[in-house]
């Protein structure tokens, strides 16, 4: 039986889906980080990445720390990696994604062999373009037609997919195309839009501390 964290238990990700390859690709993260393993560390440790090298171990907190140091061998990794392959095997059974890891016998490979092919350069590629193009058809005018939560979360898709593969967009070209893209004229939506617009670039000047968001005289 998998047993679930008390505090932090996850809905199980939904079917594989090729156009929603990086957010699937987190569920199974998250779904996985929410389960006790047979080590006692989240089971998302079978098919954890290798830590950025900058980061500092005393810096990360005890659950991480634990996802980091679970053996990926013997066992209990073992046991682990077949109720990861178990769970692969259900979420892409009849789609494209079962092609990539049909004779692999092992969950942590079966989840690499997914990575190899989905965030591979063609395909890295080809969602940048896509995410590209995305960013630059999304245009927020009224409530009645495109919400303003999905405008927002649409931009922030982009966001994340650019970022993932390479080439993130700094704050403040982020929130120039946020504000450049709502074209709802009404007074005002544009005063606070206006104003939201210098409270966030102050908020991210001061961050970054590269310059000021406000115009000096000459």
């Amino acid at each position: 039986m998998i047993r679930k964290s008390k505090d932090e238990a996850a809905d199980k990700p939904e079917r594989f889906k090729y156009a929603n390859w990086n957010k699937w690709e987190e569920s199974v993260y998250i779904y996985l980080d929410s389960i006790i393993s047979k080590t006692g560390a989240p089971l998302s440790y079978v098919v954890r990445k290798d830590l950025n090298e900058e980061v500092e171990w005393e810096s990360l907190d005890r659950k991480t720390q634990q996802i980091h140091t679970a053996p990926l061998e013997g066992f209990a990794f073992n046991i682990d990696s077949k109720r990861v392959l178990t769970l692969l095997k259900e979420l892409c059974l009849d789609t494209e994604a079962e092609t990539w890891f049909r004779n692999i016998k092992c969950g942590r490979q079966a989840m690499k062999a997914l990575q190899v092919h989905y965030d591979g350069p063609d395909e890295g590629k080809r969602r940048k373009e896509e995410a590209r193009a995305k960013l630059k058809s999304a245009y927020y005018k009224h409530e009645a037609t495109f919400t303003f939560e999905k405008f927002v979360t649409s931009l922030y898709d982009g966001f994340q997919v650019l970022e993932k593969y390479g080439e993130p967009l700094y704050e403040e070209e982020k929130l120039r195309l946020l504000f450049d893209k709502c074209q709802n004229v009404h007074p005002e939506f544009r005063q606070e839009q206006e104003s939201m617009f210098f409270i966030c670039k102050c908020c991210s000047v001061l961050k970054d501390g590269s310059r000021s968001p406000v115009p000096r005289n000459n």
